[in-house]
């Protein structure tokens, strides 16, 4: 793979096409994702995001909460009053300052996680089905070196942001 800095080299036509068709498969994704939810009475794709964020990041603030979901102080404040209505998160305080309430995944919510991600899984599952061998092949592949130069690029971002609090 070919990792090259973007101040080495000024991006390109190519480049910018590439990066064009990346971004335009979000919504695409984001309405699957959406939809196969919604087909199977499934819960809200930004309750799927809430709760993958507490999966992944363990007890957490509201704040970072709403941050993470690109929503508001209050708009958060909602869905997990709604999720621990549902049985799916609790709040309890955060063992390093016992003035803080951080949010926390139930069994119940990871159940439900582990639920809409079967889900998810199946849609694109199903739309993939068209591809040939060959295609899915080139796609394992471009989808791996995707994935690691965005998971090396979010490592060094996040190093950039410690070091600068």
């Amino acid at each position: 793979m070919n990792l090259r800095s973007s101040a080495s080299s000024p991006a390109t036509d190519a480049d910018r096409r590439l990066a064009q068709l990346v971004v335009g498969l979000l919504p695409r994704l984001g309405r699957l994702m959406s939809d196969a939810l919604r087909s199977a009475a499934g819960p809200s794709a930004v309750r799927v995001r809430l709760l993958s964020a507490l999966a992944h990041k363990g007890p957490t603030r509201a704040g970072e909460l709403a941050t993470f979901c690109a929503t508001t102080p209050s708009g958060v404040t909602e869905l997990i009053e709604s999720l621990e209505a549902d049985g799916h998160v609790r709040r309890g305080p955060d063992p390093t300052d016992r003035r803080v309430v951080v949010i926390s995944l139930t069994e119940h919510g990871r159940a439900e996680l582990v639920r809409a991600e079967a889900l998810v899984t199946a849609a694109v599952t199903r739309a993939l089905d068209r591809l040939t061998p060959e295609q899915r092949a080139r796609l394992v592949a471009a989808l791996a070196d995707l994935n690691e130069i965005l998971a090396s690029t979010s490592q060094a971002h996040h190093k950039e942001n410690a070091n600068v609090h």
